[in-house]
């Protein structure tokens, strides 16, 4: 093996600095080299895969306010394109084969390509380094000497920092948190969408109005646009739902598209059984080669960071994708990481404060998506019997006094 020195020669013209490694170049990662280039670090980024993530262009929502703020601190591009979203409209197929809207709930969000974002980001990345096909395969602390080191395609390399971006399968979360094992929740997340031009006049302006859910005994599927890579927009579904008894199914991974067309032919039976036929034809219309299957976990963390390690987005703990904030705990990590390391007094002091700030906010937010998942899938209402006032009523028991920017208070005491 050769073994990375524990100091160099920084790019700036000689002088020393210290070196942050980040481990996956996704959104987390770009956030983090974002975060550590402001901080002054000399930044390297280790992604495994060398093809790029094109194929993951899914949608997220984001708080608008939120977004300003990316742009302000200069981790977005102002001219990424987003969508505005001001309210969600909840559907039901009664017993007896009719529609009802259950609620109009009043909502602010922008809607963004997951793609689009992480494709921003990147373009931040220009004053790190970089390194596509680098897959880390270890990483170890350096005792009493502080920093870490990386074990990188059979060879080691030392830094001053590594932050672990390396998604919900992270090698660096074992050594901040060995005892943290993700636990399956029991049911997974269906995912497709399709361009505008697939989509019959009546569903775009539908979709156009509202973020629609439609909600049925056992799950949930929601609707949305978002922009596309071309100009244009898509159409972004996703169902909550239990997977078929039976069915061969690793909850330690995602499936991506087309990983097994039975899963795909399951979501598609049941949407064909429980949802508006308007809404069932969009996901029937999906080729099951483009249908990807997320299982939803749950991992708390006990810490975020230890000496010259720290965690970030799925690398730490792990919420469901009901809260809406797989992105936006990845980016404020950075941001959090970023303003600990340029305003304390020493490494050690920085690495203390992102850990109290982040474990807190990523582990409310895995409690949340627990509560979500229960009342949204695992333990549904009788639909039949819900209108506007018990829809608001459960919103908030689910909430638990928790705010969050899918919901927000209104005079009439709508979510």
């Amino acid at each position: 093996m050769r073994v990375g020195g524990s100091g160099h020669t920084g790019r700036d013209g000689g002088v020393t600095v210290a070196r942050m490694a980040v481990v996956g170049g996704s959104v987390a990662g770009c956030a983090a080299a974002v975060a550590g280039t402001g901080a002054g670090y000399d930044v390297v980024v280790h992604e495994r895969t060398e093809r790029g993530f094109a194929d993951r262009g899914f949608g997220i929502a984001v708080p608008p306010g939120l977004l300003d703020e990316w742009v302000k601190t200069r981790y977005l591009d102002p001219a990424m394109p987003f969508l505005p979203v001001t309210e969600r409209a909840w559907l039901h197929v009664t017993d007896r084969g009719g529609e009802r809207e259950l609620w109009r709930q009043p909502m602010e969000v922008a809607v963004c390509n997951w793609y689009l974002l992480w494709r921003s980001l990147r373009a931040r990345v220009e004053r790190a380094e970089y390194r596509s096909g680098s897959r880390v395969d270890g990483v170890r602390r350096d005792g009493g000497t502080g920093g870490a080191t990386i074990l990188v395609n059979g060879e080691e390399h030392r830094y001053d920092l590594v932050v672990g971006a390396d998604g919900h399968r992270s090698v660096v979360r074992s050594l901040v948190a060995p005892e943290a094992v993700p636990e399956y929740a029991g049911y997974a997340l269906w995912r497709g969408c399709l361009p505008e031009t697939a989509l019959s006049p009546s569903i775009v302006r539908e979709a156009e109005r509202a973020l629609v859910t439609v909600v049925f005994p056992g799950g949930h599927g929601i609707f949305y646009l978002m922009p596309a890579t071309d100009g244009g927009r898509l159409l972004n579904w996703g169902v909550y739902m239990f997977p078929p008894a039976g069915t061969p199914y690793d909850p330690s991974a995602a499936y991506p598209p087309g990983a097994d067309p039975g899963l795909a032919v399951r979501v598609k039976d049941v949407v064909r059984r429980h949802f508006p036929a308007r809404w069932a034809q969009v996901v029937e219309s999906c080729a099951d080669s483009a249908i990807a299957v997320q299982p939803m976990l749950d991992l708390p963390l006990p810490r975020y960071a230890a000496s010259g390690v720290v965690l970030a987005g799925d690398a730490g703990a792990l919420t469901r994708p009901h809260t809406a904030s797989g992105a936006v705990k990845a980016i404020e990590d950075a941001r959090c990481l970023e303003r600990a390391l340029r305003t304390t007094a020493s490494p050690d002091e920085a690495l203390t404060r992102y850990d109290t700030e982040r474990r807190e906010e990523a582990n409310r937010l895995t409690a949340l998506g627990r509560r979500i998942g229960r009342a949204q899938v695992e333990r549904t209402p009788d639909w039949d019997t819900m209108g506007p006032t018990d829809m608001s009523a459960w919103a908030r028991t689910t909430l638990s006094g928790t705010a969050h920017y899918l919901y927000r208070d209104t005079d009439d005491e709508r979510m």
